[in-house]
């Protein structure tokens, strides 16, 4: 066979070959490309929604009444609404057709968490002849809050916790034997003469060996600060509630009174649950600790999140008449969500080239009125000038506890 035919020939089943070949190579890079864009989009809407919550909850002094709080996180949703709607590219009005493609948004809080997902609805109506119609359709809603709660059972005792980021619980106990109720809530704390709070015999309250003056503010690694011009006080617990106007001293007295409680309520459980439970030297509620306590907290705030946010996405599934499933979320992204207040959102379904797009974003806030994690917070080391009095930065930055934190003001950052 000449040169030249099989050249001919090698044109006719070479070229088309080649040209499908680039063809779905650049199909495939717009693709990419495409599932790039809506991962940035997500991102700013999510982004645009946790600034919205920040501004609203830290400029809002009724931010922590459940009527307030609601209204913040409605906002929040609108402006992630309107925002991802823009992202997309259709008229705001538009957003419910953006909101599609969004099976769940998730605010997690200090002691629960806000569900905004697909709800069925019953919406009324008049048929061809004016006679009253009902039609059961599924529209985005807010769920009621859900709490971090377990309840433990023992014999006729009864145990509800409902856990937080830190080391605050709320605890109802009920016995059943004498029908006795009883319902405390405060911050745990270790109860030991060496590395924890204790009274020392002498009507002196201690906290790892140092005295813990009655009518003084701050402690050995408490500092003041100053916010917005108002000068308050910083103490050992780590979390940003409602404690400014406390003194150490009646931080740590209440908690050695309501750990010591706690303790006592505990040990009416079974073993396997009061091993995971009950504050001691082994196992502390400090945020971050290796500890039974904090793995139960842990996976209370994980089953209950995992197990609505599955319901919500099934329930997506079948109205969107599409393949929704709960993502697997990662051991960085529990991180996040377990040490911070968090917005969470879900992107599922939307066509992207040769497949179907999904997606989530989560976002820590660290400037709101509902947690703050001591990783997050810094100190500037100021110093008193002494021919003006004035305080001077001395250029220094400083996380809490650190032993080179001293001057005579601290301005956290």
């Amino acid at each position: 066979m000449k040169l030249q035919s099989l050249i001919v020939i090698f044109i006719i089943i070479a070229l088309p070959v080649i040209i499908l070949l680039s063809s779905y190579v650049e199909y495939q890079v717009d693709t990419a490309r495409l599932k790039t864009t809506y991962a940035d989009k997500l991102l700013s809407a999510t982004h645009d929604t946790v600034v919205t919550y920040q501004l609203n909850s830290t400029n809002d002094k009724y931010s922590s009444v459940a009527d307030s709080r609601i209204r913040n996180i409605e906002a929040a949703v609108n402006t992630f609404a309107t925002s991802f709607a823009s992202n997309l590219g259709v008229n705001n009005s538009s957003a419910s057709y953006a909101m599609s493609y969004v099976p769940a948004l998730v605010f997690t809080l200090y002691d629960g968490y806000y569900l905004y997902v697909p709800t069925e609805v019953i919406a009324q109506g008049l048929d061809a002849d004016s006679n009253p119609t009902t039609t059961n359709i599924f529209e985005h809603a807010l769920k009621p809050y859900v709490y971090y709660t377990k309840q433990y059972k023992h014999n006729n005792v009864t145990i509800v916790i409902n856990y937080s980021l830190d080391n605050y619980v709320a605890v109802y106990y009920y016995n059943g034997d004498d029908e006795t109720y009883q319902s405390r809530a405060g911050y745990l704390e270790l109860i030991d003469n060496s590395n924890g709070i204790d009274h020392n015999g002498l009507g002196e309250l201690t906290y790892k060996g140092e005295v813990i003056p009655q009518n003084e503010t701050t402690i050995k690694n408490s500092y003041d600060y100053t916010v917005s011009g108002e000068q308050v006080n910083s103490f050992w617990t780590t979390t940003e509630r409602n404690d400014y106007n406390q003194s150490a001293y009646q931080y740590y007295a209440d908690a050695y009174d309501f750990t010591v409680w706690y303790n006592d309520k505990i040990s009416k459980l079974v073993s396997t649950d009061k091993d995971n439970l009950i504050i001691d030297e082994n196992n502390l509620p400090y945020q971050g600790a290796e500890s039974n306590f904090n793995n139960e907290k842990y996976d209370v705030i994980k089953d209950s999140l995992e197990k609505n946010l599955r319901q919500s996405m099934e329930l997506f599934r079948g109205v969107s008449g599409t393949d929704f499933r709960m993502p697997e979320l990662t051991g960085t992204d529990w991180d996040k969500i377990l040490n911070n207040v968090c917005v969470i959102s879900f992107m599922q379904g939307i066509p992207c080239g040769t497949t179907i797009y999904n997606d989530y974003v989560i976002m820590p806030s660290s400037e709101n009125e509902e947690f703050i994690n001591e990783n997050h917070i810094y100190y500037i080391g100021y110093d008193i000038d002494p021919l003006t009095g004035e305080y001077t930065s001395n250029g220094t930055y400083h996380r809490i506890g650190c032993s080179e934190l001293d001057g005579d003001a601290i301005v956290r950052i």
